[in-house]
């Protein structure tokens, strides 16, 4: 069985970091000659967003043809997020209330 750690990344340098300054990511697997699967990844910078769905698209195209690939997914971050992903804590005065019950 393979580590699911076993990233081959290709990865396009954006600026400093290629990973962390990539704005959209591609995932995907492809499977392997003992029946496995091997993840890979490939990043895109901030105006990327046509080449990564391109991309993305392709994979998908290849995965229908013969499930060579599977697991196809784009994600994307913004780099001027002022917070942390996810829901915040909301105000001490936030009083929102559901109006139909």
């Amino acid at each position: 069985m393979r580590s699911h750690l076993a990233y081959r990344a290709r990865v396009t340098p954006v600026s400093g970091s290629p990973i962390m300054s990539a704005v959209f990511v591609v995932y995907w697997c492809e499977m392997s000659a003992d029946g496995g699967r091997v993840p890979h990844m490939e990043s895109f910078a901030a105006g990327g967003m046509s080449e990564a769905l391109a991309f993305a698209e392709t994979l998908r195209r290849r995965q229908a043809q013969d499930r060579s690939v599977g697991f196809v997914t784009l994600c994307s971050e913004n780099p001027a997020s002022v917070g942390p992903a996810g829901a915040a804590e909301p105000p001490p005065d936030y009083d929102w209330k559901k109006r139909r019950r």
